[in-house]
């Protein structure tokens, strides 16, 4: 319980951060920072559970960050009551170096800024459902992991699966069908995220899983998801350019 108090507490310190909701940049400024996400002021907030990208610039150090988060948090300007309008987001799947970087940043705020005024957690408190959530709760049930062994079976997921637009992620994880999902994939080589969201389909049982449906799979997805592939791979662009040379078809 100690460390979840820790990791909530919010802390006051403006910086511009952008978050690119429904493909459409937003630069906005934090309100307050704590060790799972931001607040960032905005009088057009998103709705709740929704995927967002996040790209910043430490304020301290000057590291340049990107990550995923989900709107766990909303202030409307209609019912604000003296709060600042704005969206509280919990950061997903940070890779080893965004994480150590952030909990860094974080750390040295945490002891050199003041509390921010609203301590709303800016997290999904499992079990605890707040009542302007549980009115809007529908759009992402859950984020399930999907943790291939290896490149080559990553690469099938590329191959095979994406292009037939579903696939299965084993889970114990009980979710309806027609629930929407974030599925969370795990490089097996450099331990980098990708999130993509997807439709239930169905339930398996043995082993357990859940069958799901590709959302917004387009050439830009399978382009996104390529790079994500191919992420730890070192491209030689002299052997490249020597066996164009030769005649020899080389895709890059």
């Amino acid at each position: 319980m100690a460390q979840h108090r820790r990791r909530d507490v919010r802390y006051s310190i403006q910086f511009p951060v952008q978050i690119v909701h429904a493909k459409r940049p937003h630069s906005w400024l934090t309100e307050d920072v704590s060790e799972g996400g931001i607040f960032v002021a905005t009088d057009e907030p998103p709705p709740l559970l929704h995927l967002v990208k996040v790209q910043l610039v430490l304020p301290i150090g000057g590291h340049a960050l990107k990550a995923h988060g989900m709107t766990v948090h909303v202030v409307d300007v209609a019912n604000a009551k003296g709060r600042t309008p704005g969206i509280g987001v919990q950061f997903y799947a940070l890779d080893h170096a965004t994480r150590d970087a952030w909990e860094a940043f974080t750390r040295h705020v945490a002891d050199n800024c003041p509390p921010a005024t609203d301590q709303t957690p800016l997290r999904l408190v499992r079990g605890v459902t707040p009542e302007p959530l549980s009115r809007r709760f529908g759009h992402h049930k859950a984020v399930i992991e999907l943790k291939p062994a290896t490149l080559e079976a990553l690469e099938e997921l590329y191959t095979h699966d994406v292009p037939m637009g579903s696939l299965l992620v084993p889970t114990p994880i009980a979710v309806a069908p027609g629930a929407n999902v974030v599925v969370h994939v795990t490089h097996p080589i450099s331990r980098a995220p990708f999130l993509f969201e997807a439709t239930v389909r169905h339930r398996v049982d043995n082993p357990p899983g859940l069958r799901v449906e590709l959302l917004g799979v387009d050439a830009r997805f399978r382009a996104e998801f390529l790079e994500f592939v191919r992420g730890p791979i070192i491209i030689d662009e002299d052997v490249v350019e020597e066996l164009s040379g030769e005649g020899v078809e080389v895709d890059t």
